[in-house]
């Protein structure tokens, strides 16, 4: 049992996370598995997990790169820190 739960929350997740990645482009193997995945509950917990972190590390990080890079909101208004931040 232990090994199973192991699989299927750890195993999927880092599955997904390299399918994902844009120089491989197998983008929609990955959001295939996404949806089949969601069946296991190991699987959601994880994935929830992973992207309020990464909502967390959005957050600290926008008010750094308004402040480095200036005019940033003005050539891409649709940036997730210009709409965060402003």
């Amino acid at each position: 049992m232990i090994m199973f739960n192991v699989f299927t929350g750890m195993a999927t997740i880092l599955a997904i996370s390299i399918l994902q990645i844009p120089d491989l482009e197998l983008l929609h193997i990955a959001d295939a598995l996404d949806w089949v995945f969601m069946l296991l509950p190991n699987y959601d917990l994880g994935i929830g997990i992973s992207q309020m972190a990464a909502n967390v590390q959005l957050q600290n990080l926008c008010p750094v790169y308004l402040g480095i890079v200036p005019g940033l909101c003005d050539n891409d208004p649709d940036n997730n820190c210009c709409l965060n931040c402003n």
